[in-house]
């Protein structure tokens, strides 16, 4: 299966599905009909030079077809090379980091829920081989190498289910269940000896970094400070400092203003609100501040950015900003 450009339309839609999800209930808008679904994702055509922070409550496995990426989580970096993998558990903050210097850098994104493995909460199946990776505090990231028998097989599985789920024949969903399921089983034994490690963060800071940004998610068009975001999960303001440049390396107020100008991106190409309206719509206070602002992120102003629909730019202008 060759990797297909991602185009706006496609781009939006990862972004409705992943983002949003890290401030609503795990069992809302997830998978209408069946609990798998695949992106490929063209960082040529995504909105910014990376992937932001966010959860979701599925499993997550990327693999990288072209270029090469850096996934961070709140401990855990692997830089990851075109063909090799890497696992992502639910519920883990994390960020995907491309190399810009690429020519191009394509990923596939499969999700899909730990029911699709296990079928049932409590039984063999989960008991024994899908919630001690679920549990694990060292089973954040799990980074497969190209070099690995293991990764080539899981692989080849994961394109089983793609494949099956593209041509959508009768019977599709256990063809799906099957690659998985078999691509699971050779996973667990890959990660055996990972699992009775330990994080070094605390599951009290990942906690409350996850309810601060939720809080930013619901709150983000009202006039928010940061004594707010620190009262969201019941911490000082110092500990809402130290918690988001521990774990995201920068301040709340940044934060804040980067997912202001994100959902800003996103009302520009899916309405058509005047800019001045989506100014204020999304939290901003001064329509000059916020076409500076969104300028710095999107690379254009806003009227540039709804006119040429997120036209991509020359690789070497990227990194030069």
């Amino acid at each position: 299966m060759q990797p297909i450009a991602m185009r706006l339309k496609e781009n939006l839609e990862v972004e409705r599905y992943l983002f949003p999800n890290s401030a609503s209930d795990p069992r809302e808008d997830s998978y209408p009909s069946f609990p798998y679904k695949y992106y490929t994702l063209d960082f040529h055509y995504y909105f910014e030079d990376n992937m932001p922070w966010h959860w979701h409550y599925e499993i997550e496995v990327i693999e990288v077809i072209s270029g090469c990426i850096t996934i961070k989580s709140s401990q855990s970096s692997y830089q990851v090379h075109s063909g090799e993998l890497c696992y992502i558990n639910p519920k883990t903050l994390h960020t995907v980091l491309p190399d810009l210097k690429d020519s191009g850098v394509i990923l596939y994104l499969h999700l899909f829920s730990p029911e699709l493995v296990h079928g049932g909460w409590g039984n063999a199946f989960d008991s024994r081989y899908v919630s001690p990776i679920l549990d694990c505090r060292g089973m954040d990231l799990f980074y497969f190498s190209s070099q690995n028998a293991q990764t080539a097989e899981f692989k080849e599985r994961l394109r089983e289910a793609m494949e099956a789920y593209d041509a959508q024949n009768f019977g599709y969903e256990f063809d799906v269940r099957k690659a998985i399921s078999e691509g699971w089983k050779n996973f667990f034994l890959a990660a055996l000896p990972r699992l009775q490690q330990q994080r070094t963060l605390s599951d009290r800071s990942e906690e409350r970094m996850q309810k601060m940004l939720a809080f930013i998610q619901r709150s983000y068009p009202q006039n928010l400070t940061t004594k707010d975001i620190a009262d969201s999960a019941l911490i000082s303001e110092r500990e809402c400092f130290r918690c988001f440049q521990n774990i995201l390396g920068i301040t709340p107020t940044l934060y804040l203003r980067n997912y202001r100008i994100r959902m800003a991106a996103r009302q520009l190409l899916e309405t058509d609100l005047p800019v001045q309206t989506i100014c204020y719509t999304v939290g901003f206070h001064d329509l000059s501040y916020f076409g500076r602002a969104f300028r710095k992120i999107m690379h254009s102003s806003p009227t540039e950015f709804r006119k040429t629909g997120l036209q991509p730019k020359r690789k070497e202008e990227r990194v030069k900003e």
